[in-house]
């Protein structure tokens, strides 16, 4: 009776266990009152040396903005995008002037013969000049197309901040990679000297002929297994150094580890982070400066069909013109009106073909707003999930520290209770503070990457700051 009492009580206590657990994690705070740390954050974390062949500026201490702003400033990428920029302004510029004055100029001089009824054949020398000042007054084509180029600059200054935000983006997971496996092999480092501890004590009592040499076998083998994860800790770390040296050409001895508010402020809810999305997307907002200059370009091919109205101011001097008039001086002002009408339609075909393209951009808009709103919930999805393992394992990783300092007290004294429990109280904590790193590590890159999503991501570049005002 007693046996199946306390079964049941054990069930009771697995249920309730279950049951909290699955309350905790599907109970999502509406705010995020605190900031996301990494284990460390804010503290000054020493990076090993990296003997690659990469030519790099040395300093004492760099953080994630510091690498940021190097890394954007050397990206092929983003010069790419601030080149396709400025073609886009100048493309404005250009159709600007054609609504401003024109002036033209022409000189000719030369031979010229004369012949007529009555008249003897003449060969003599005559000149011409001629100025011309225009100004479009009525030119509605002139006005939407610089109009239309004006959308296309915006377009392309939206689409370089989206760049700009995805290369910065890449270059924070970088530096969240490496800082996290950085932690890790600390932590790493720390259960080795308390596994080699063990081992000590193990060999002393083998050497003593009160323990046996199984005991030590067990304990050296987990010392070996542990040394195998600070290699590939090391390696893991070294290569993502090497890669934010290649990026940024910078490289501190000390790194300061990232937290949430170096990359910006989190929505208080999922329908505020979808509707910033839906708003503040580079990549969106660049989408409807495209479709409000096909719309300009539309109305610019209607607006061919009306006539362009200009003021000329002219001025002709002519001289020895058939050998017969002195030098005369014509001025004028003349108020000029011309349509150019296409007999086979073309401005007809032109706008229906304006017509598609607006559809096919809005279409592209519909479909790109999709999935933004998908990749924010799904971003969104990871943070809360990321965010609720890293508070379980802070607490796996508090319960797991209380263990092992019971077990330094007993090494201390000189009595472990169990060796199989020794070791695996050990890794016990390596692992806990290993899961807390990662869960610390996923949650920052959800948050990156949901502000991306959201165009929200703070990018620590002067270039990028103005485009956006």
């Amino acid at each position: 009776m007693k046996l199946n009492k306390d079964k049941k009580q054990q069930e009771a206590w697995g249920n309730g266990l279950l049951l909290a657990f699955v309350v905790m994690v599907l109970t999502i705070p509406s705010s995020w009152a605190t900031e996301l740390k990494m284990p460390n954050a804010g503290a000054v974390l020493k990076v090993p040396e990296i003997d690659a062949a990469i030519t790099v500026e040395w300093v004492d201490t760099t953080n994630v903005g510091e690498w940021m702003r190097a890394g954007l400033s050397r990206s092929a990428q983003v010069r790419q995008f601030e080149a396709r920029e400025r073609h886009a302004r100048a493309r404005a510029g250009e159709a600007r002037a054609e609504m401003l004055p024109m002036l033209s100029l022409r000189h000719a001089e030369g031979r010229e013969t004369s012949t007529g009824v009555g008249r003897v054949r003449d060969r003599h020398t005559t000149s011409s000049d001629s100025i011309r000042l225009t100004q479009n007054l009525v030119n509605a084509p002139a006005m939407l197309e610089w109009a239309g180029a004006n959308r296309q600059h915006s377009a392309a200054q939206w689409r370089l901040v989206a760049r700009q935000q995805q290369e910065a983006q890449q270059l924070a997971q970088a530096v969240i990679d490496m800082t996290s496996a950085l932690l890790v092999l600390e932590h790493a480092n720390a259960n080795m000297q308390e596994l080699q501890s063990i081992l000590q004590y193990i060999d002393a009592r083998t050497r003593a002929g009160v323990g046996a040499s199984m005991e030590l076998e067990r304990a050296r083998g987990r010392v070996l297994a542990a040394q195998q994860v600070q290699v590939e800790l090391q390696s893991t770390v070294r290569n993502r150094l090497v890669e934010l040296a290649t990026k940024t050409g910078l490289m501190g001895r000390h790194v300061q580890a990232p937290s949430s508010k170096d990359f910006g402020e989190l929505p208080h809810s999922l329908e505020q982070a979808q509707a910033q999305a839906a708003q503040n997307n580079p990549l969106v907002l660049a989408m409807r400066q495209d479709i409000e200059a096909i719309e300009k370009q539309a109305a610019a091919v209607k607006g061919r069909l009306m006539p362009v109205v200009g003021l000329s101011l002219e001025q002709d001097q002519t001289e020895n013109i058939r050998g017969t008039n002195p030098k005369a001086k014509d001025k004028r002002v003349m108020v000029v009106a011309t349509w150019n009408l296409s007999l086979g339609g073309r401005e007809f075909y032109a706008v229906q073909q304006a017509g598609s393209n607006l559809s096919e951009k809005t279409a592209e808009l519909d479909d790109l707003l999709q999935k933004v709103g998908l990749l924010v919930q799904a971003d969104w999805s990871l943070l809360e999930a990321a965010t609720t393992r890293q508070r379980v394992a802070a607490t796996e990783v508090e319960s797991a520290k209380a263990v092992m300092a019971g077990l330094r007290e007993q090494l201390a004294v000189g009595r472990i209770g169990s060796l199989l429990e020794a070791l695996d109280t050990t890794e016990r904590l390596f692992a806990a503070n290993q899961r807390h790193i990662q869960a610390t590590q996923q949650a920052l890159l959800a948050q990156t990457q949901l502000l991306l999503n959201m165009g929200e991501f703070k990018i620590e570049r002067k270039e990028a700051r103005n485009v956006n005002e």
